[in-house]
């Protein structure tokens, strides 16, 4: 079985709804969602934000974009680290005290500490807010916005990776289930997909020039709306809109058995939520979409939706067991339901006196343990 989409950044929705539910897929000639430097590059800044001492964030946005930090001073920020026993960003906040340090290198620390600084200022705005912020003032939104996605439209350009993350942070703000740190968990569960077993079975992932050769059982093509298919630079153009209309004809022969079209009444883009129109391909290839079928809905989970039971994932000794009562800054006390054990990004589920049952990422939640009496 295949999914197709017109651009790259339509693939975060597919591809956590599967992980959630444990469908082994694969990306074709292209790249996880997660996996994207872009969406890398914002996460570590976000995971800095939220835990200073994080030195795999610090190294990689220290000069993302370019700011004339280069791996010298890195590298002598991470030998006063050591010798200090302290992370790799407090060291940058201590540039001044590192003898082995230019003073032009010292003046570009301080400014990116102040920056790092006015950010976490601000972490307990709304997730959605703070990584806009993050995004504009870091000069990221900038630097993607030079780069253009290739000529036949079928990679997403950059910064459109990142808006649909800044996309996703909104749906979760709006479910007020908790803030940044809580964002940063939850987009754990998608972005390590060794969380699960995939060994067999894979539902394939990928853009429409990509299905170009192969077949599949079954295909179901996502996004048959004005502006993505075909995609709003070909609208004025009759010799690209052809094209796009053999793009989709590609698409729908590329099925053995069973063809599926979808399409969103709303879709959100660049964080704006707009009324979608249904692709002309649509009436052009004779399909008509059953509008007593369409229905909006948030669906409320109260666990994960995730087991790693049967996973091949090492056991960790992490410092809790299930059943153990434990304190939380916020919540408060609560006893551990059951434990995820992802290595260093391991999630307990915790039922708290208050009612309130939270999935918690433990690098991030500073549990402790309260003594049964």
């Amino acid at each position: 079985m295949a999914v197709f989409y017109r651009v790259n950044s339509m693939s975060r929705a597919i591809e956590e709804s599967y992980i959630l539910n444990k469908i082994p897929y694969q990306i074709v000639r292209g790249v996880e969602f997660y996996n994207r430097k872009e969406i890398k590059d914002m996460l570590a800044y976000l995971r800095l934000i939220i835990n200073p001492s994080d030195d795999q964030a610090f190294t990689r946005i220290v000069n993302t974009p370019a700011r004339g930090i280069g791996p010298t001073t890195v590298s002598r920020l991470e030998s006063y680290a050591a010798v200090k026993n302290i992370s790799i960003y407090q060291a940058a906040k201590e540039s001044e005290f590192v003898a082995e340090l230019s003073l032009s290198a010292k003046t570009k620390l301080k400014v990116f500490v102040k920056m790092m600084e006015d950010f976490t200022a601000e972490k307990d705005m709304p997730s959605s807010v703070i990584m806009e912020k993050v995004f504009k003032e870091s000069g990221l939104y900038e630097s993607l916005k030079a780069e253009i996605a290739e000529e036949d439209y079928s990679k997403s350009a950059p910064i459109d990776n990142v808006y649909e993350l800044i996309n996703s942070a909104k749906r979760f703000d709006e479910q007020q289930i908790g803030g940044l740190v809580e964002f940063i968990q939850h987009i754990a569960l998608f972005s390590d997909t060794d969380a699960y077993d995939s060994r067999s079975g894979k539902v394939s992932l990928m853009t429409l020039h990509c299905a170009k050769g192969l077949e599949f059982d079954h295909v179901i093509i996502i996004g048959l709306e004005q502006g993505l298919l075909p995609h709003e630079r070909s609208v004025d153009n009759p010799r690209e809109m052809e094209e796009e209309r053999r793009l989709f004809f590609v698409g729908i022969t590329r099925a053995k058995k069973s063809i599926c079209v979808t399409l969103c009444k709303y879709r959100t883009i660049h964080g704006q939520t707009m009324r979608t129109i249904k692709s002309q391909f649509l009436a052009d290839a004779g399909l008509e979409v059953k509008e007593e079928g369409w229905k909006e809905f948030v669906e409320e989970k109260d666990s994960l939706d995730y087991d790693t039971s049967e996973s091949q994932i090492p056991k960790h000794d992490i410092g809790f067991e299930e059943g153990q009562l434990v304190s939380h800054k916020k919540f408060g006390v609560g006893r551990i339901k059951k434990i995820h054990d992802l290595g260093p990004d391991s999630v307990v589920e915790i039922q708290f006196r208050n009612g309130l049952v939270k999935q918690l990422m433990l690098k991030y939640a500073n549990l402790s343990v309260v003594e049964n009496h």
